[in-house]
């Protein structure tokens, strides 16, 4: 829809947007969920990076596994912190 170069700009833009969010929630999440929300992030902005380096699909489908990873991190730093009361 935008081109390869507005597709790689639209994905950081919504990381970045996501972070913001995020930061919200981070004030009512436990030590543990705040680390694992760090660890997302790092994986977010390598995965930008990638994008945004050489914006095209072959790239994209390539970062895209650290954006699922993310969200996997996420989850499990939640559960972590609320099993483990931090």
């Amino acid at each position: 829809l935008y081109g390869d170069k507005g597709t790689a700009w639209w994905i950081a833009g919504f990381t970045l947007l996501h972070i913001i969010a995020a930061g919200l929630f981070l004030t009512r999440l436990g030590m543990i969920a705040a680390a694992g929300f760090l660890a997302g992030f790092v994986l977010l902005a390598i995965a930008n990076f990638l994008v945004l380096r050489k914006p095209d699909p072959e790239t994209a489908l390539r970062a895209l596994p650290l954006f699922h990873v993310t969200m996997i991190v996420y989850t499990a730093a939640i559960i972590a912190g609320v099993v483990l009361g931090m």
